[in-house]
């Protein structure tokens, strides 16, 4: 009795070594994720701040915006004569010439045949946007225009009943079509009506050459912070017609100033000194030697240069290195 006294059991003060081990381990954790996290940050500075070098090399420089782009037909919209049912004689996206038979109406007392009134490729289905977005329009549309594009296409289907003046298909000149390409200003101002571009969807694809129409420029609202945002539809007309493209009306493309070739550098490894534009050079024995190159041109990351040779190293980010510095 006396022993039990003087030793209280187990049961009566819970043992809290657990818990103490437990909570000291995270503790321990924590304090290695935090200076792990401290010392990939100065890690990542003191690299940063090291000259980094890229060997000069022969290729090709792609000075290119991609966007989605609006399509612009230039087609003839024909309505129903008569009610009745339809019987559609042509094809979907069938090539036809003047006067061929396109389809035929069962009317209540008669059957009625119509023809086509000009050459081009068949449509039985529309957008609705078909009177707005036409070649003689181009001058008139705006950044807000292509915005509130909704394009969804209704098909005319073989043996539907149809109301009187009711679409009932359409004719696209397959010879040409135009492109417009919502762009912000500065970089529509880079272009000039007349001047010959390329498009492409990607680098599978072959390139197609296209001409710039027309830049329509108009100032938008003011963006988030009031500041004002200016926004431009750059137009091209492409002298060529895809099948994909008679039901289309945004497309994916990739619109192309200028494609260069020759030496290409990184475009921050550029700088201006009182010498004129150049970079820097590293010999053999590792100094840096500013020499003076020439820009043919480029895009946002590379530009193809005169000046320099293949395989020369240069200091793609010269703001960390102390060339023409005093102290």
């Amino acid at each position: 009795m006396a022993d039990n006294a003087a030793n209280p059991s187990s049961s009566g003060q819970p043992d809290r070594s657990g818990k103490n081990k437990s909570r000291f381990f995270w503790k321990v954790l924590l304090m290695l994720l935090v200076f792990g996290v401290i010392l990939f940050l100065v890690l990542n500075q003191i690299a940063g701040n090291r000259p980094r070098l890229e060997v000069v090399r022969f290729g090709e420089v792609v000075d290119q915006l991609e966007s989605k782009a609006l399509l612009i037909r230039d087609e003839r919209v024909f309505t129903s004569p008569a009610p009745g049912r339809v019987e559609l004689i042509q094809p979907e996206g069938e090539r036809v010439s003047y006067g061929e038979e396109v389809a035929r109406l069962e009317a209540a007392e008669d059957r009625i045949t119509v023809y086509t009134e000009f050459s081009g490729v068949i449509s039985f289905a529309r957008d609705g946007y078909e009177e707005i977005m036409q070649p003689d329009n181009i001058a008139n549309l705006s950044f807000e225009d292509y915005q509130n594009i909704n394009p969804e296409y209704s098909p005319v289907v073989d043996g539907r009943s149809l109301e009187e003046d009711s679409f009932l298909f359409r004719i696209v000149d397959n010879d040409h079509i135009f492109m417009a390409f919502p762009l912000p200003e500065v970089e529509a101002e880079r272009f000039s009506p007349g001047e010959q571009v390329f498009i492409r969807r990607d680098q599978t694809e072959n390139l197609m050459p296209a001409r710039v129409t027309a830049i329509n420029s108009r100032a938008d609202n003011l963006a988030e912070g009031g500041e004002k945002r200016d926004k431009s539809l750059l137009v091209i007309r492409v002298d060529r017609f895809k099948q994909q493209w008679l039901n289309q009306r945004l497309v994916e493309k990739n619109l192309i100033k200028n494609i260069y070739r020759g030496l290409v550098i990184p475009r921050e490894a550029v700088f201006l000194t009182p010498e004129g534009r150049g970079v820097l050079l590293q010999d053999r024995q590792g100094d840096y030697r500013f020499t003076r190159i020439e820009v043919r041109g480029g895009n946002a990351e590379e530009l193809v240069v005169e000046g320099l040779e293949i395989g020369q190293q240069i200091i793609a980010n010269p703001e960390a290195v102390d060339y023409g510095r005093e102290g």
